[in-house]
């Protein structure tokens, strides 16, 4: 994560975005990234924010949380993350026509986002390498979580999130896109203000409710299924010409803003109960084991390692 490996993959990142390369779409885009993160970072109890600022501090290439967030897709295409790229999502894999569940054994036999949460909410409190590491792990789950929710990172296999279906914004002037496009940056993107402004009005919405609700469903597979459940509902739903007018996209917009709102909020009340204390860590990786997850995984919960900070 040095200075100079930093600027030329942000450059190729930039460059692909702007080609619009279906293959090369990022979940939210970085604003939407941003804003997740953001949203988070407000949640953090303030030992938690202390414990995640000496994380920082180790790389000064990222010293903000929000910037952090990025990095796990600038590193996608480097063969020494390999094993994380399939780890940005997760393709359901159902007959042309059909509607289902997830199922762990089909779906994610290998590498996929939930088993990526936990496999880097393990490697946040195992200890292990120390602080770097700690930071590379933060940096994924932090983004992994954010990808959890967005509704094509958890669509179909037969069309590859939605990459290979094509639609056409209303106005004459603008390309076609692929649906998966659409949801990751073009929805992000007519939010109206900067990512620092959305961040904040979102998370001024959530309610004492909505908060304490996140901090007791940490689920990642709970997550994923009702991701999947807006995917097959809402994002798949198209109009039968295949041009989204506007109408369309305000509603769907809306939907995109509430799945930011719940993407940072239980980020937030993850991280929390990853780094508030060994018996919080624990607290999470009991309720993990006792629940349905990859079965790469094993059942073992690590023993949390030393916190930084006070």
């Amino acid at each position: 994560m040095v200075r100079a490996r930093r600027v030329t993959l942000l450059a190729v990142v930039l460059a692909a975005v702007a080609a619009g390369s279906p293959r090369e779409a990022k979940a939210w885009g970085f604003a939407g990234h941003r804003i997740v993160c953001e949203i988070a970072w407000n949640e953090l109890t303030a030992r938690v924010k202390s414990n995640v600022r000496e994380l920082l501090a180790t790389d000064p290439d990222h010293p903000q949380f929000n910037e952090t967030c990025l990095w796990p897709d600038l590193v996608r295409d480097d063969p020494r993350y390999a094993d994380d790229k399939p780890r940005h999502y997760l393709d359901v894999h159902i007959e042309r026509g059909a509607h289902g569940d997830i199922d762990l054994a089909r779906d994610c036999r290998e590498h996929c986002v939930t088993e990526g949460i936990e496999h880097y909410a393990r490697a946040l409190i195992a200890g292990g390498e120390p602080n770097r590491g700690s930071l590379r792990a933060l940096a994924f789950l932090s983004h992994f979580v954010g990808d959890i929710h967005q509704p094509l990172h958890v669509g179909f296999d037969r069309d590859g999130g939605g990459n290979r279906i094509d639609i056409r914004p209303a106005v004459a002037s603008k390309r076609s896109i692929s649906l998966h496009e659409y949801w990751d940056t073009t929805l992000v993107e007519q939010i109206p203000g900067s990512w620092r402004d959305v961040a904040a009005r979102l998370g001024a919405r959530i309610g004492d409710e909505e908060r304490a609700m996140a901090g007791t469903q940490l689920d990642p597979l709970a997550w994923a299924r009702e991701t999947h459940r807006i995917a097959t509902e809402i994002a798949y739903e198209l109009p039968e010409d295949g041009v989204v007018t506007n109408a369309y996209g305000d509603a769907r917009r809306r939907v995109v803003e509430d799945q930011l709102t719940r993407a940072g909020v239980r980020l937030g009340a993850l991280i929390n109960q990853l780094l508030e204390s060994d018996a919080t860590a624990q607290l999470f990786m009991t309720g993990l084991a006792a629940r349905e997850h990859n079965p790469l995984m094993g059942d073992d919960a690590p023993t949390p390692g030393p916190k930084p900070g006070p």
